[in-house]
């Protein structure tokens, strides 16, 4: 996959994912892209919400632009990094 250019708690990264899809959250029933990747040989994860109240059909979208190096900054994205 291609890099790609995420903000987070302030900071501009990029990183290059391994793995990228959509998933729900079972609580607020709102949708979200995930977005594993490795770096200095650990495992991360981030959370990309959508602008909008988010559904199942964009973000699946998104997650498919992803893997297709369609869409590669994602600075205007509220992302959050998981454990």
């Amino acid at each position: 996959m291609q890099e790609i250019i995420v903000k987070i708690d302030g900071t501009t990264e990029k990183i290059n994912p391994s793995m990228v899809f959509h998933s729900r959250n079972p609580m607020t029933r709102r949708f979200c892209v995930n977005v594993y990747y490795t770096e200095e040989g650990s495992e991360k994860w981030i959370q990309l919400f959508c602008q909008d109240a988010c559904t199942e059909e964009p973000a699946k979208t998104l997650s498919t632009d992803i893997r297709e190096g369609n869409i590669i900054d994602f600075t205007d994205y509220l992302a959050e990094r998981r454990l």
